[in-house]
């Protein structure tokens, strides 16, 4: 773990709850980030970039915290993501990129828990999964 990282999660001791998923968050990005890179992922900062704008990033943190991606959570994200399309705050194609930005590393990291850590994302039979493919996808103005 990178000292950065390492920053942002002692700093998540010591706030509320909005803050600590914000550093958890930063704290997450920056490894993703890191690992992309090492892999060699091209444009990994846009697509970093697209996460937090969109805000996913924080939905990969507290679904990491469940040990799955729950349905009821992406709905609500979904309806979250479409008012701010409506008002414009997002574009169609941030919204795209944050979503299979969210995929990507969710079945990445599902791939890559070790014992002790928990994290299901299922590529086949995954409703959550499918409603935010679904929703990208249909993204194609």
């Amino acid at each position: 773990m990178m000292a950065e990282t390492q920053t942002f999660l002692e700093q998540a001791k010591t706030v509320d709850k909005a803050q600590a998923l914000a550093l958890a968050a930063d704290a997450l990005t920056t490894e993703l980030l890191n690992a992309m890179k090492t892999v060699g992922v091209k444009r990994s900062e846009d697509a970093i970039g697209a996460l937090k704008k969109t805000g996913l990033d924080k939905l990969l943190v507290r679904s990491m915290a469940m040990g799955q991606v729950s349905h009821t959570v992406v709905r609500t994200e979904l309806d979250r993501l479409t008012k701010a399309l409506g008002r414009r705050e997002l574009s169609a194609q941030e919204l795209k990129a944050g979503i299979l930005t969210f995929d990507e590393s969710a079945q990445r990291i599902a791939l890559s828990t070790t014992k002790g850590l928990s994290f299901k994302y299922p590529s086949v039979a995954n409703r959550a999964r499918d409603s935010l493919i679904t929703f990208a996808r249909s993204l194609h103005r």
